[in-house]
């Protein structure tokens, strides 16, 4: 009978702890600047939210990050414009590609702890920072990147998969041409595993980048 009383009083602590985050699980959601919005992750663990500042004179949103446990909470970023959000598996990794502006996005990468409720912000962009470095060199480091707009492919056992498409140019008048590739990102050491042709990542993913705002 005690044994009975202490898994119903569990089971009731759990309830109450994931009734923290009532939302329905989703593995993405597309966040806007002006719009109330809450992702909660596939196990319930962890809810990304968003909530407007409409009485600031700039788009100054934030997005926050909390523990359904009632762990921690803390602030990722500010939300200027808009925002694609992906939750991996295994429900410990975010990834965020940010759009403060039209040309240039921003990616971000964290991994949670559901034990301390903490986040690794201080490694959230390496990923960016790694997929720029490799695409410069890709690319040729006097091609000047006018657009770098890197989309979500899959998560796949072996790691993350992003298209990255845009234009270059040559110098500030010069012409523009278009790009496309898919990078090969592993999530633990947030470094460029592969990068694949346009015509790989489209043959092996069935995706195409995209090459403009």
């Amino acid at each position: 009978m005690k044994i009975y009383l202490v898994f119903v009083i569990l089971l009731i602590l759990n309830d109450v702890s994931y009734a923290q985050c009532s939302s329905v699980p989703r593995s993405h959601a597309r966040l806007q600047w002006s719009e109330t919005a809450k992702l909660v992750s596939p196990d319930r663990g962890w809810e990304l939210e968003v909530r407007p500042l409409l009485t600031s004179d700039e788009n100054q949103s934030p997005v926050r990050l909390r523990s359904c446990q009632g762990t921690g909470s803390r602030t990722l970023l500010t939300l200027q414009g808009s925002a694609e959000a992906y939750w991996g598996p295994d429900s410990k990794s975010l990834l965020i590609i940010n759009e403060p502006v039209a040309n240039s996005n921003k990616l971000l990468f964290l991994r949670t702890t559901s034990v301390k409720g903490s986040v690794e912000e201080e490694a959230s962009g390496q990923i960016d920072e790694a997929v720029r470095q490799r695409l410069s060199q890709e690319l040729g480091e006097k091609r000047h990147i006018e657009f770098y707009l890197p989309q979500f492919v899959s998560w796949k056992a072996s790691g993350l998969v992003l298209a990255v498409g845009g234009a270059t140019s040559s110098g500030a008048d010069g012409p523009m041409s278009p790009y496309c590739y898919g990078f090969l990102i592993d999530p633990g050491s947030r470094e460029v595993r592969g990068v694949l042709s346009e015509q790989s990542l489209k043959a092996k993913f069935g995706k195409e980048c995209r090459i403009s705002p």
